[in-house]
């Protein structure tokens, strides 16, 4: 199809010259911008001052907020229903919490200073420390739930089935 048989003609990416495709020149105006990752560790990056975009900052003010909120929730739960958990589900919970509730208070408290642009208090450096902390105490909890906690409800269970049968 020529350029000028094209109903679109008066359109610029329709149009083609003579040594271009039409396939190649509706494409050249489209860029892709891949993300450069090897900036996140750059010193220069991630102790800069900038404030944080009004975007971003957003979506990590809700994500933690509602971390806060669900700890704060399972401290209540963990404080209300004391004498009817037992020691076991109490760890866990104590567990859970300390490793919610305090990195989402410093999550928060770095988000507030990254918007204030404080010297130093707002560098990246601090939210991505916090993000491989809550990462290290993630897979910590998850290793709890999975290995842990498991042998310790079995040991539980084992010494319940025990007490019953003796006189």
């Amino acid at each position: 199809m020529s350029a000028s048989s094209c109903r679109f003609n008066s359109c610029p990416t329709h149009q083609t010259s003579s040594t271009q495709s039409p396939v190649t020149n509706n494409l050249s105006h489209i860029t892709y911008s891949m993300p450069n990752l090897s900036k996140l560790i750059g010193w220069q990056y991630i102790t800069t001052d900038p404030g944080m975009s009004f975007v971003y900052q957003w979506y990590i003010v809700i994500f933690l907020a509602i971390v806060l909120l669900t700890s704060v929730f399972l401290l209540i739960v963990r404080l209300l229903k004391k004498n009817y958990l037992s020691e076991l589900s109490i760890r866990t919970n104590k567990l859970l919490v300390n490793w919610l509730l305090y990195p989402s208070i410093i999550g928060l408290l770095l988000v507030f200073f990254r918007n204030q642009t404080l010297p130093t208090l707002s560098w990246r450096l601090w939210l991505e420390a916090l993000a491989i902390i809550w990462l290290s105490g993630s897979i910590y909890i998850l290793y709890f739930l999975i290995f842990i906690f498991p042998a310790e409800n079995k040991k539980i269970k084992l010494l319940s089935t025990k007490q019953k049968y003796i006189p």
